[in-house]
């Protein structure tokens, strides 16, 4: 599960202290897309904030008002699916090529940030052993042959109800969201990590060793969703919680006593 994090024309670059903060929430990197030159510029694989703030000075440096002159969709990763390495930061070309796409620095007319896990490219779900990124394998596969059409919205509201996930696009014209966003002082956030304090993280390198504590809805966040909830459950041999719903779809059965873990 990742947070997406959306800055509109007209608004500046968020602050240090919660760029910080989303990092250290969401810790298996980060990258950016932004308008530059009449197209869409993506610079991604910062894997610590020194890096993540490295790209961001570079951002401003390339575009008008230090950023704030342009539309922005930053991504901030928890892995899931595929390794925690560089080349799977969001966000993504809209392209079938697998070198655009593995691009740490590389131009387009289409970026694309995903929040949430696309099931049929998932291995734990799939039960097929493969490390892939499975936003980058749903671009080829499905984004890049439907063309125009992902710009409408019937199509777009079939692909939120099909992948159960969120995405921001963006294009030298604007913004377009696919599911539903936070509006919050002008940014717009994927979900409520945002807030921080989603939980207390021990290994950086892994979505394992998360120690979850409980968020002031009362509830806790499931680590796929995104969604808090009042109990969580484990699935066997794997240290992840997550919430009935996603329990019943990774194991396609219904948690019990024994796997409840909160």
């Amino acid at each position: 599960m990742c947070l997406i994090v959306a800055k509109p024309r007209g608004v500046p670059i968020p602050s240090k202290k919660n760029l910080k903060k989303w990092f250290n929430t969401y810790p298996d990197g980060f990258g950016v897309a932004f308008q530059y030159d009449g197209r869409v510029r993506i610079l991604k694989g910062a894997m610590s904030i020194k890096q993540m703030h490295k790209i961001l000075q570079q951002v401003g440096e390339l575009c008008v008002d230090n950023g704030a002159g342009v539309d922005m969709v930053m991504q901030y990763r928890q892995a899931f699916t595929g390794s925690v390495c560089p080349e799977y930061c969001h966000p993504f070309p809209v392209t079938s090529s697998q070198t655009a796409l593995d691009s740490l620095d590389v131009v387009s007319d289409c970026a694309l940030a995903h929040n949430g896990v696309i099931w049929e490219y998932n291995s734990r779900y799939t039960k097929k052993q493969t490390d892939i990124n499975d936003a980058q394998e749903f671009i080829k596969d499905y984004l890049v042959p439907m063309g125009s059409s992902i710009w409408n919205k019937g199509v777009q509201d079939l692909i939120e109800s099909y992948t159960d996930s969120k995405f921001a696009l963006l294009t030298a014209k604007g913004i377009t969201y696919i599911g539903d966003f936070i509006e919050e002082n002008g940014y717009f956030y994927s979900n409520g990590g945002y807030k921080g304090n989603k939980y207390i993280a021990g290994d950086y390198g892994s979505y394992k060793d998360y120690l979850y504590e409980p968020y002031e809805s009362g509830g806790i966040l499931c680590t796929l969703c995104g969604e808090y909830s009042s109990f969580m459950y484990q699935i066997e041999d794997d240290d992840s919680l997550v919430c009935s719903i996603c329990f019943a779809q990774l194991t396609g059965g219904v948690p019990g006593e024994d796997e409840r873990a909160y």
